[in-house]
């Protein structure tokens, strides 16, 4: 998975966690509205 670069590793990572993290905000703005 991160064999090519540390860098495209990094920035492959932050943006799975920011998807991941989006997701669990919207899921809780859906609950709490």
């Amino acid at each position: 998975m991160c064999r090519r670069s540390l860098f495209s590793c990094c920035s492959e990572l932050r943006s799975w966690w920011l998807s991941l993290f989006l997701q669990q905000v919207g899921s809780v703005f859906a609950v709490c509205s």
